[in-house]
């Protein structure tokens, strides 16, 4: 973000005035004035923003001041001009107008502590079972589930009750590379499918009375106004991530900041037993791809998949676009906030942001497939614990799913996917097709009788 400069104005309080200096045939002013426009709209600040227009053309002093750096956006503040000059993208723009980051937290949040799973329930839970009319272990994968959903809850009777599943949607500089079977445009006409109940999303959702968001944090052509999207764009998609860095420092934080802030507000609209993160975003699988590789051991080759359908030289050309966004930025790899800035994508910050979050207040996450599990890895190298806070949903048909699901279990023993269905859609798909299996594990563990209760004899430890 271009460093907020101060040149002499007469002292007066703050206002909520911004004005747009520009002159006459200015080739440069017309995106940043249609995102100046839309935060005029849209800002979450507590008084409404009021844009102003000026050609600098008219004032000597103006064209003196500012008629090499135009268009320059300025307000006044207490000491003065506090202006942001041209190139800056939408974050920064978001940055500057808001003064802090969404929800307001600090810009050091994600290295709040990871809530601890409570060891108690889950042994109350595991006791539980035990004791339930089935020979032990019978229930498989669903005794493991609930004993672990116990753990994370607090509680040795689990349920689902509540669920809450969020699209998070961004689109990618890297697809003019040709690394997927179809346009960019059909990210914002999917972000209108799920608002108007189209999507297998969701159907989904509400088929099991879910409560579905859509963010968008960035698309080709973002959506203004549809009910139940939610703007947290900070640009009109990444920067092709093959030749310059994914997006600046402020477009990650701002990214990061609003998956978590999305997680407060849905805890402060009611209960929340469960968060599940989907996605959408046109050569999303090449981003993950990239992501994936940068944080294992895995070389392109093994990781990449075919996405949206692309044919064989399609695939070829995928595997050599990752290889080359590697080389390129190999150098600036360091930390996995640096991969996410590089090589990742705005959906995927914020869901890596809201996995985060997750793990800080306590709410169990079920990991979808192949794009949402590279949000995830970047959680889990950031704040190892936040492990302990996921369920896998499925394994899905991209072979770097599998990978990462591989690598994380090695790290840290978890329950096994649930599912394993060929399924390669996103969206949350794979994991709200595996919610009913948990919820019937909850509903299991907490009606089915015990043998006291049953009047059945139970085993003996050395019968089967």
């Amino acid at each position: 973000m271009n460093a907020a400069k101060k040149s002499a104005a007469p002292t007066q309080a703050s206002s909520t005035v911004i004005e747009f200096l520009t002159t006459a045939g200015c080739h440069l002013c017309e995106q940043p004035l249609s995102w100046l426009e839309r935060m005029t709209l849209q800002s979450s600040l507590q008084q409404p923003l009021q844009l102003e227009c000026v050609d600098i053309a008219e004032d000597d002093q103006l064209v003196e001041d500012y008629g090499t750096r135009i268009p320059v956006l300025r307000r006044q503040a207490s000491e003065g001009w506090d202006e942001l000059a041209w190139p800056f993208t939408l974050g920064d723009l978001r940055c500057w107008l808001e003064g802090v980051l969404p929800g307001g937290l600090e810009s050091n949040w994600y290295e709040q502590p990871v809530k601890a799973i409570s060891e108690i329930h889950a042994a109350a839970a595991k006791a539980h079972q035990e004791q339930l009319t089935k020979p032990s272990g019978s229930l498989g994968l669903l005794e493991e589930a609930v004993i672990a959903l116990a753990g994370m809850q607090g509680t040795d009777r689990p349920a689902l009750d509540a669920v809450a599943i969020t699209v998070f949607a961004g689109d990618h500089g890297v697809v003019q590379q040709g690394v997927s079977a179809f346009p960019q445009e059909v990210t914002p006409q999917m972000i209108g499918n799920f608002v108007h109940g189209g999507a297998a999303i969701s159907v989904l959702a509400r088929q099991q009375n879910c409560r579905l968001s859509v963010l968008d944090t960035g698309t080709c052509v973002s959506p203004l106004g549809w009910p139940g999207v939610i703007d947290q764009a900070v640009g009109l998609g990444t920067a092709d991530f093959s030749e310059a860095p994914a997006m600046s420092q402020s477009q990650l934080d701002w990214c990061l900041a609003a998956g978590a802030a999305h997680i407060d507000q849905l805890l402060e609209d009611g209960p929340l037993q469960l968060f599940i993160a989907g996605e959408m975003g046109i050569g999303n699988t090449t981003t993950a791809t990239a992501v994936s590789c940068a944080l294992t051991d895995f070389a392109p080759a093994l990781m990449v998949g075919r996405g949206t359908g692309l044919d064989d030289d399609g695939l070829l050309r995928k595997q050599k676009i990752v290889e080359q966004a590697l080389s390129v930025h190999k150098d600036a790899l360091a930390t996995p906030l640096d991969v996410l800035r590089f090589v990742g994508g705005f959906e995927l910050a914020a869901m890596c942001g809201a996995v985060l979050r997750c793990a800080q207040k306590g709410v169990p996450v079920l990991v979808d497939g192949f794009i949402v599990s590279s949000a995830v890895l970047c959680a889990v190298r950031l704040q190892p614990s936040v492990a302990e806070w996921l369920l896998w949903g499925h394994t899905s048909m991209e072979p770097g799913h599998r990978l990462i699901q591989q690598t994380l279990m090695a790290e840290h023993p978890s329950v096994r996917p649930l599912l394993d269905l060929n399924m390669r859609l996103g969206e949350a798909s794979g994991a709200a097709v595996a919610l009913p299996l948990l919820r019937l594990a909850c509903a299991l563990h907490n009606e089915m009788h015990t043998f006291e209760e049953a009047g059945v004899a139970a085993s003996s430890s050395a019968a089967g």
